[in-house]
């Protein structure tokens, strides 16, 4: 399997390791599985401005009932 150039470790622990990797679309499907015969998952992230402003509200709420709740 041929790691592309553009993966970059994110973050590690112990058990685990997040990558970011960038693939063209004609290579998409041929590296997934080249990726899952090696036991790894694979998530594709398509960005969305309007899913993160509403994620980022969701995490407002949660720290506001948080706070109320140690109150």
């Amino acid at each position: 399997m041929v790691v592309p150039r553009s993966s970059k470790l994110i973050s590690s622990d112990e058990e685990y390791s997040l990558f970011s990797v960038v693939v063209f679309r004609r290579v998409h499907d041929e590296f997934v599985q080249g990726c899952r015969e090696n036991k790894f998952i694979v998530r594709d992230f398509v960005y969305s401005e309007e899913e993160l402003a509403r994620h980022r509200q969701e995490l407002a709420t949660a720290d506001i009932t948080e706070k109320e709740l140690w109150v």
